[in-house]
């Protein structure tokens, strides 16, 4: 016969052993994460690749650029929804200039502005089907924002996005507006 007190025991430690566990794996989990997330400061510079506008004109992003003592670039997809959460954020609570760079595909061109404008974004919207443009400022997959200045010089980037991301982006640009 088994003690009531043993089974307790055995019990009661057994969940605590896994709860530190999970703890544990958790706290490493996320230390993983926050490091492979880009908050760095940059040397880069923007290339001087053409980007398609959807009003089927091309422009060069570089150019555009110059007009602003910063710019915000977001690379982002209609699949992505941390991107799409990203972007709606940013519409209501920045007055930069804010180019979001669509990496869909060729195929889902017809898409992209339909589906931005039922979002209500207010946002400058370029296409990169091919992610030449991406590949080029280093990006690896949606959402990336870059805020570069009007020499076309990355001054901060960033993968990813949580809602938690929401204020340490806006400090970003405000902190580089006043530069």
């Amino acid at each position: 016969m088994i003690n009531s007190n043993f089974l307790y025991f055995n019990t009661h430690f057994t969940m605590t052993k896994k709860k530190n566990m999970k703890n544990i794996v958790w706290s490493i989990f996320t230390s993983i994460f926050i490091t492979s997330i880009s908050w760095a400061q940059s040397t880069k510079e923007l290339p001087a690749t053409a980007l398609a506008t959807f009003d089927g004109k091309t422009t060069s992003i570089k150019e555009e650029v110059k007009k602003n003592k910063i710019t915000v670039l977001v690379f982002w997809a209609m699949w992505n929804n941390p991107s799409v959460n990203e972007l709606s954020i940013l519409n209501t609570k920045t007055t930069v200039p804010v180019y979001a760079v669509s990496v869909d595909a060729k195929d889902k061109e017809t898409q992209v502005l339909p589906f931005a404008q039922s979002k209500g974004w207010k946002f400058k919207f370029l296409f990169d089907p091919n992610k030449d443009f991406f590949r080029g400022v280093g990006g690896t997959f949606p959402p990336m924002i870059y805020i570069v200045n009007a020499e076309g010089k990355v001054l901060w980037e960033k993968q990813g996005f949580v809602e938690a991301d929401e204020s340490i982006i806006l400090a970003k640009i405000t902190e580089l507006q006043g530069k």
